[in-house]
């Protein structure tokens, strides 16, 4: 069993929150994009993008969970934060 510096604990949660706070912003807001490409019938393109949401923040969390548990963790509730920011904007969107 390794033992880990708290340090390093602390260094892993903040760069887990800040990368799934970044990608999930990226997912969220791509999801309008999505969104319209499925409303024009363009279902080849939606597919395709849907495919690279979903792929982008796959390997983002397989990254986190590369770096260690509580960077996996952060990371899904950076992802998590970024989904209630994308609602509430949403809410405001006309």
């Amino acid at each position: 069993m390794t033992i880990v510096s708290a340090s390093s604990i602390a260094a892993q949660i903040a760069a887990g929150a800040v990368v799934g706070c970044g990608a999930g912003a990226a997912y969220f807001g791509t999801l309008h994009m999505n969104a319209r490409s499925y409303a024009r019938h363009a279902i080849g393109v939606a597919i395709a993008l849907q495919m690279v949401r979903f792929g982008a923040l796959g390997l983002v969390l397989y990254g986190l969970a590369r770096l260690g548990p509580a960077a996996l963790l952060a990371g899904l509730g950076g992802v998590v934060i970024a989904r209630h920011v994308a609602v509430r904007f949403s809410r405001h969107a006309p």
